[in-house]
């Protein structure tokens, strides 16, 4: 494994880089803040009107708080509560008015389709919208405004900085370096550099710079005659679970988790190891915990008696624990019922001679003597694995995802294998479908690749449905 150790830390962990943090934290607060004074303010510029509009106070009410709550969630989506993101007067200004806008079009779009419905009034105040609408783009206009100029007043004087590690000590590097100190105002600075030749590069090390807070960004910035290293190093990075950047220039590859942001005069490309945005995440996690809790509850009785089965069936523990590694390399315990003797892992060392994975690093037995008679049963119909619904709760599982490697199987993981690691395991996933055990190693990681970085919903639900039917026909099951 090249001696990889996985990077589960998340990333707000970098708790020196506050004037990256904190401004984004007190503007989610302000926007909500600024969201309520608009509806304050109409509702006072609502108390001068006639009183046929002054009787559709309730209508009012609803227009205002939707437009509010869609432009909070617009502006969430477009990250503009996101540490991540430095402080940009002109670009946060411009998401702002297109939020609003947006959301202003929406609600009348809807106001105009329910006809009063929800509130019993046809006719609203133009003015009281307009006036609502208008002082809430002022708001937030004036928030990021604040915020921008007491970020950059932060960053001139050295205060709550991003601490950047860079890969590389060239031309390119020191330039990069140079560029960085001559512009305080973009929040960087860099914390150390690392060479990328030979066996000198150390993800090790990164992840210690990482962990203890010293530095929250990666950039590669490598000579001419550095780039032959640029394909080692990014798949070390890539397979430890590690966002990087790089100088554009250098970058070669069409990645779809790759995206451009600016750095002023020096623009990088920064290349996110999850491939999910947070929508996407949140639409994977809900669908995840609505099967999951759906099918604890619904199969309750048919776990009682597996577990009753497997207790009559052989001595030992009903449930059987281990530990795997999940994104990241992160380790979990997974539950399942247990198949196998009490004695299973003694017994191992004995077969790994009949191994039958062709030199594949898990252990793979058709006719596995270890098995027993109800365990033999629940692995013919996958009835072993319904205790991952659990872990699926527990969020350490995902309904469909690669599946989840033993630490021992990873420690003879080739680099190109650890692809497997970029994903939260699944219960499923095209692995399952596509034939199961008898598939070779190879092959496997080629499926949860492509899985990996093709994901979409619909992708989930084909697999979800197959998954069924490929437990049906009993494929590769043993």
């Amino acid at each position: 494994m090249d001696g990889i150790a996985f990077n589960w830390i998340a990333s707000d962990l970098c708790g020196a880089a506050v004037g990256w943090v904190r401004p984004r934290r007190i503007l989610s607060r302000l926007d909500l803040l600024a969201a309520f004074l608009a509806m304050f303010a109409s509702f006072i510029i609502l108390s001068t009107q006639p009183a046929e509009f002054r009787a559709a106070r309730s209508g009012h009410l609803v227009f205002q708080l939707l437009i509010g709550g869609f432009v909070l969630a617009l502006l969430y989506r477009d990250g503009q509560y996101s540490p991540n993101r430095r402080m940009a007067r002109v670009a946060d200004i411009g998401f702002a008015v297109k939020d609003v806008t947006l959301s202003f079009f929406f609600v009348c779009g809807v106001w105009l389709i329910t006809d009063g419905f929800f509130t019993g009034y046809r006719e609203e105040s133009r003015l009281i919208i307009f006036s609502g609408v208008l002082i809430l783009i002022g708001l937030l206009m004036f928030n990021r405004l604040v915020l921008s100029w007491h970020q950059r007043r932060l960053f001139t004087h050295g205060n709550g900085m991003r601490g950047v590690i860079v890969v590389g000590q060239g031309r390119v590097a020191a330039d990069l370096a140079k560029g960085l100190e001559n512009r305080p105002w973009l929040g960087v600075r860099v914390v150390g550099t690392i060479p990328a030749r030979g066996g000198v590069f150390s993800v090790e090390r990164i992840q210690k710079m990482l962990h203890n807070g010293t530095a929250c960004d990666i950039v590669l910035a490598l000579d001419p005659e550095e780039r032959g290293d640029f394909d080692r190093v990014t798949q070390k990075l890539n397979y430890a679970g590690l966002s990087f950047s790089v100088v554009p220039s250098l970058f070669e590859e069409s990645l779809r988790a790759a995206r451009v942001y600016g750095c002023r005069e020096r623009p990088v490309v920064n290349v996110e190891v999850d491939q999910l945005d947070q929508v996407e995440r949140a639409l994977k996690r809900s669908l995840d915990l609505a099967v999951s809790a759906l099918a604890v509850t619904v199969l309750s009785p048919l776990l009682a008696c597996i577990a009753v089965a497997v207790k009559i069936d052989s001595e030992g523990a009903v449930v059987f624990r281990q530990t795997r590694l999940g994104y990241a390399g992160k380790p979990f315990e997974i539950l399942k019922f247990r198949t196998m003797c009490a004695d299973a892992e003694r017994k191992l060392e004995d077969l790994k001679s009949q191994d039958e994975s062709n030199g594949g690093p898990h252990f793979k037995m058709a006719r596995d003597p270890r098995i027993t008679r109800v365990g033999a049963f629940l692995r013919k119909w996958s009835l072993d694995e319904l205790l991952q619904f659990v872990n699926v709760l527990r969020g350490d599982m995902s309904l469909v995802g690669p599946r989840p490697p033993l630490p021992r199987e990873v420690q003879l993981y080739e680099t190109s294998a650890l692809v497997r690691l970029r994903g939260k395991p699944g219960i499923t996933g095209l692995w399952q479908v596509s034939g199961r055990k008898d598939l070779q190693f190879e092959e496997m990681v080629s499926l949860d690749r492509q899985y990996l970085d093709n994901w979409s919903l619909g992708m989930d639900l084909s697999i979800l449905k197959r998954t069924v039917s490929a437990v049906l026909a009993r494929k590769g099951a043993y």
